[in-house]
């Protein structure tokens, strides 16, 4: 049987409610924050590589994109090398930029300039202002 996660930190709240009659509302306010806390798993949707840009370092250049329950993001990978360790749940990088879905395409909920298409052959196009900026190759 699954549990989504908000019916589970309703239960955790109403248990912790229950279980914290005697004990002062602080102790309760702290426990809701820590319930509060608990995010969705990440989930990797795909990886694509960037041939025309490299870091300052000579790294290569990928992009993950990322849900989050409900909420999608665009984040830079740095590699060297032609190996990229990538894992099914990676870690949302402080960087990270939250999309939003419009039709068949992504926006950025920080500039609505940029904008990220998957196109028939999984390739990865990225958009601003002044148009195509460049086509990324699906890794994964």
């Amino acid at each position: 049987m699954k549990i989504s996660v908000p019916v589970l930190l309703s239960t955790l709240m109403l248990f912790c409610a229950c279980n914290n009659k005697g004990k002062p509302a602080e102790d309760k306010i702290d426990t809701a924050k820590k319930v509060n806390a608990v995010k969705p798993n990440t989930h990797l949707e795909g990886v694509w590589f960037d041939e025309e840009i490299k870091t300052d370092k000579g790294e290569q250049i990928a992009y993950e994109i990322v849900t989050r329950g409900e909420q999608t993001f665009i984040q830079v990978v740095a590699f060297k090398g032609k190996k990229l360790n990538v894992p099914d749940s990676p870690d949302l990088s402080p960087d990270a930029t939250e999309l939003k879905k419009q039709g068949e395409k992504f926006v950025s909920k920080q500039n609505a300039n940029e904008r990220y298409e998957i196109d028939k052959s999984g390739d990865l196009l990225i958009y601003d202002e002044s148009g195509l900026v460049v086509r990324c190759k699906k890794l994964l």
